[in-house]
């Protein structure tokens, strides 16, 4: 039900999404649908917390151990880019959800997609820590305004490999990713 669900939200936006077309989607009877969700709200909800689960828990697989002092940070924040780069492009569709919401996303899908950004806005602030301490010309960058810029980079790059695979796979955007770190430790 839930595949079915997202199908349609790719397809044609949150709107698109009713009980009816959820169970003819799926092959279900109408009843079936509503047993398992009483309504749209639920269902969205459910759609919605198992695609930010799955973005999460691979965004979670991915992060390189930081603050050890250990290794090479700069090695170790491109082993992440490449680790997410590499999952966006095995499951595009929870990600084009998250990356570019088909139309108005319900309240929850903001929040969401918010609290998410948080989560990775504060790796990239410990991972540049990382980088400072091993590359100290990394701390003539504002401290505040770096992780966002990066982020924003980051993004950019998560909707390339969405929205252009055939221009950018995986290994274009960590190539770029080595060549941003790099002038940035200079």
């Amino acid at each position: 039900m839930l595949d079915a669900t997202l199908e349609l939200v790719v397809a044609g936006g949150f709107a698109s999404v009713t009980m009816e077309a959820v169970a003819r989607r799926a092959a279900l009877a109408k009843t079936v649908v509503y047993n398992a969700y009483p309504n749209r709200t639920e269902l969205l909800s459910a759609l919605l917390e198992r695609e930010f689960a799955r973005a999460l828990g691979t965004f979670a697989d991915a992060l390189p151990a930081t603050g050890t002092g250990e290794g090479d940070p700069l090695e170790a924040a491109l082993r992440w880019v490449e680790a997410i780069a590499v999952a966006i492009r095995r499951d595009p569709t929870t990600w084009r959800l998250i990356l570019f919401p088909p139309d108005e996303p319900p309240g929850a899908l903001k929040a969401s997609i918010q609290a998410g950004r948080e989560v990775v806005l504060d790796h990239v602030r410990v991972m540049l820590g990382d980088l400072a301490a091993a590359r100290p010309s990394v701390a003539r960058f504002d401290p505040e305004f770096l992780p966002l810029a990066l982020l924003a980079v980051c993004e950019e790059g998560a909707r390339q490999l969405t929205a252009a695979p055939d221009e950018y796979d995986p290994a274009r955007v960590v190539a770029f990713a080595r060549d941003l770190l790099t002038a940035l430790a200079r």
